[in-house]
């Protein structure tokens, strides 16, 4: 008789099919595999033509299957002598849409982080990454093949100051959807201008407050690191970070704050030294958000891992433009050495300046290709009635 085949994980997963794989099995002639909805292959229960189905290699690529669904194949060797005994069972589970990232917890002492995911057992997962700007032409680096063990779904991976990840069935294609992030944030002392640089809840009592006070210091009376928030009616609202890593209220009381979507806020540090922020979450500007731009100063923040383009992502809100700055919207920009940008959307200039940005600071129009990068908030100012814009 032949030795018993090992069946092994599924690839070329999708929602109608896989491929079922096995190992050779010295002298075997061919194979027979038998693919069932049930783990005990109980009669009628068989997938029609997959009971006792002779195949010649070693894998076998079906098709026509509708998920969800799980089902669970096994192979047995053949030759001259015999039939061997089934090989043990696998199981693969059948679903649509994206696999969804959970979490990716940072252990900033050893540079490295867990990725997590959602998973469907018996499904093998190929983890990829990539350090390129978010874009539809990334190249993305497969890392390796997960099997998840029955009580999670998880890999190390290292850290770096701009890095995205996917999670796909093996065998399968990354399309850029359901992408997870990491990106670093460098905090100057003194204030820094910045919003999440991925989509977040923005709860200074969740991911947001924690991501902050793993790098702030605080203590017991609010003489240390805070942040400084700007609300729809043009009054700032400031936060602080207790000795426990607990964000305050300026009357003490724990904040259960939420940071609007699209909005931008301030970092004041006391230290004397740079510091950086690493934020993890997925990755946004996929067009279901919006935030209101209300009439006078703003302060945005739309960029949720991609780099969107300025003039682009601010078109629909209609800027209202002008031949000076007391008619025409205008926005101002934090750079990082702390200086400031200062840009006017301008009319009545002439064909070569009309219906753009106009930069201050350099006597210059905006490059056609000015992005607004992950981290990077800014002031707006409206001058005409209330607008919104998506991202």
């Amino acid at each position: 008789m032949p030795a018993v085949p090992s069946a092994v994980a599924a690839t070329g997963w999708s929602s109608t099919g896989f491929t079922a794989n096995w190992q050779a099995v010295l002298g075997a002639g061919d194979y027979r595999l038998d693919v069932a909805t049930s783990s005990g292959f109980e009669s009628g229960t068989f997938l029609p033509g997959y009971a006792d189905r002779s195949v010649t290699g070693l894998s076998a690529a079906l098709s026509g299957l509708s998920a969800p669904a799980t089902n669970y194949y096994r192979v047995r060797a053949v030759n001259d002598s015999g039939t061997s005994s089934n090989s043990g069972a696998m199981v693969v589970s059948l679903f649509s849409g994206d696999i969804a990232i959970t979490n990716l917890p940072l252990n900033m002492s050893s540079g490295n982080a867990t990725l997590e995911w959602e998973y469907v057992e018996g499904l093998a997962y190929d983890v990829y990454q990539c350090d390129q700007a978010f874009h539809a032409g990334m190249e993305w680096t497969r890392l390796r093949t997960v099997l998840p063990s029955a009580m999670s779904a998880q890999t190390p991976v290292e850290l770096a100051d701009r890095r995205f990840f996917q999670v796909v069935p093996s065998g399968k294609t990354p399309e850029n959807h359901g992408a997870w992030g990491m990106i670093a944030l460098p905090l100057s002392p003194g204030f820094t201008m910045i919003s999440p640089p991925l989509r977040d809840n923005g709860q200074f009592n969740g991911r947001l407050g924690a991501t902050l006070a793993a790098v702030l210091e605080g203590d017991a009376v609010g003489a240390k690191d805070k942040v400084h928030l700007f609300e729809a009616n043009e009054q700032w609202r400031t936060l602080y970070l207790d000795e426990t890593g607990i964000w305050r209220e300026e009357n003490g009381e724990a904040s259960s704050y939420e940071l609007p979507a699209g909005t931008g806020f301030f970092v004041e540090r006391q230290g004397e030294e740079y510091a950086e922020l690493i934020f993890q979450g997925p990755v946004g500007n996929d067009g279901t958000q919006t935030h209101q731009i209300t009439p006078g100063w703003n302060l945005i923040g739309l960029s949720e891992g991609k780099d969107l383009p300025l003039k682009g992502t601010l078109a629909p809100a209609n800027p209202l433009g002008g031949a000076w700055e007391e008619v025409a919207d205008q926005i101002v920009i934090q750079n990082p050495d702390g200086s400031w940008r200062w840009l006017m959307f301008v009319t009545n200039w002439g064909p070569a300046y009309d219906g753009n940005w106009f930069d201050f600071s350099t006597d210059q129009m905006v490059p056609a290709n000015e992005a607004i990068e992950p981290g990077t908030a800014f002031y707006y100012l409206r001058r005409g009635e209330e607008t919104e814009v998506e991202f």
